[in-house]
C-alpha cells in the first residue's frame, strides 16, 4: 500500500482532479452562502481499485517529458499505451457526457490510433449552460456530441473523437454488430432506462465493459458492468421514469408522452406564465416602472 501510494502520489489523473475539483468548490460555496454545513473533519477518499495489478515497475512510471507524465505515474507506460490506441463510445454528451469526454481528453485516450464515438441527439440550449461546461453561448442550437468532440479537441489537440446524432438501437443507425465488437469500453452518460437497457445488453452480448452512470438532481450512481464477472446494468430494476428529459422534448419529441409535455409546457408559457405577468404588473404598476428601470439601467451598463 505504501509503495503504490508513493508512486501514485508523484501523478495527475484527470478524473481524481475533478473530483477533488468538485469538492472544493461545494466547501467554497457552502463558505459564501452560509447554506449548507462545511465539512469540520478531514475527508478520506481513495480509488486504489483504479490502479494497475500488479503496481507498474518504476521504469514504467518514469516520466518522458510530454503532456501525458502525470497519467504514467500512476498507471505506467503500458497502462497509458493501451489506454491511447482503445476505441470507445460515450453514449450521452449532457452534464455527464461532457465530464467524460473531458476526462478521457485529458487521461490520453484515443490520441495513438484509437478513437472516441460520442453520439447524443440534442442540440445545444441556453438551459445548458450552467452545468455542461464545454458549452458556451456561442455554441447554442449546434448538436451536443459535435460541439464536445470539438471542445475536447481543443484540450487535447491529438484527441480524436467523432461526433454522431444517431440515437442507440434505432433502426438504421450506425451501431450495428460490427461497431459494438470493434469496441474496447463503453460510457453510458443517458437520461432514460430504455436505452440504458439496451447499451447494457449489447455491451453484454459482445462482451464489453461497460461505466454505467447517471443523475437526478443532486443524487447520481454508478455501476461498472463487467460480462461474466460482475451483474448487469438489466439484472436489477429502476423505478420507471417519472420525469421527462426537458432537453427531448424542446428537440426531439418522439413518443407521445414527449408531445403532451411540450404541449403543455407551451400552454404554460403562452396562456399561464404571460398572463400572471400581466396582472401583476395592473395590480402594482411600480413593480412594472421598477422593472422596467432595471432593464434600462442593465442596458446602460452594459454598453459601457
Amino acid at each position: 500500500l505504501l509503495v503504490r501510494f508513493g508512486r501514485s502520489s508523484g501523478g495527475a489523473l484527470a478524473p481524481v482532479s475533478s473530483f477533488i475539483g468538485g469538492v472544493a468548490a461545494q466547501e467554497a460555496l457552502k463558505a459564501v452562502t452560509g447554506k449548507f454545513t462545511p465539512l469540520r473533519q478531514f475527508l478520506y477518499w481513495d480509488a486504489l481499485e483504479a490502479l494497475p495489478a500488479p503496481p507498474p515497475a518504476a521504469a514504467e512510471c518514469a516520466p518522458r517529458g510530454d503532456r501525458y507524465d502525470g497519467t504514467r505515474a500512476v498507471i505506467g507506460e503500458a497502462a497509458l499505451a493501451a489506454l491511447r490506441r482503445g476505441r470507445y463510445f460515450v453514449v450521452g454528451a449532457g452534464a455527464l457526457g461532457c465530464e467524460w469526454l473531458k476526462c478521457l481528453a485529458l487521461l490520453g485516450a484515443a490520441t495513438d490510433g484509437g478513437v472516441v464515438h460520442v453520439t447524443d441527439m440534442d442540440q445545444i440550449e441556453r438551459s445548458n449552460l450552467n452545468r455542461q461546461f464545454l458549452f458556451r453561448p456561442s455554441d447554442l442550437g449546434a448538436p451536443k456530441s459535435t460541439a464536445a468532440a470539438a471542445k475536447c479537441a481543443q484540450l487535447n489537440p491529438a484527441f480524436r473523437a467523432v461526433a454522431h446524432e444517431a440515437a442507440v438501437g434505432a433502426p438504421g443507425s450506425p451501431f450495428d454488430d460490427a461497431f459494438w465488437g470493434g469496441l474496447d469500453g463503453v460510457i453510458n452518460a443517458l437520461d432514460n432506462v430504455a436505452a440504458r437497457l439496451h447499451v447494457d445488453r449489447m455491451c453484454v452480448l459482445h462482451r464489453k465493459p461497460l461505466l454505467e452512470s447517471g443523475t437526478a438532481g443532486t443524487k447520481a450512481n454508478t455501476q461498472v458492468v463487467l460480462p461474466g464477472l460482475t451483474a448487469s446494468y438489466g439484472a436489477s430494476t429502476d423505478p420507471p421514469d417519472d420525469d421527462i428529459p426537458v432537453c427531448t422534448v424542446k428537440a426531439f419529441p418522439y413518443v407521445l408522452e414527449h408531445c403532451v409535455q411540450w404541449a403543455r409546457d407551451l400552454f404554460e408559457a403562452q396562456f399561464v406564465q404571460a398572463p400572471r405577468r400581466v396582472n401583476a404588473w395592473a395590480a402594482r404598476p411600480d413593480a412594472l416602472a421598477a422593472e422596467l428601470g432595471q432593464r434600462g439601467a442593465g442596458a446602460g451598463g452594459a454598453g459601457a
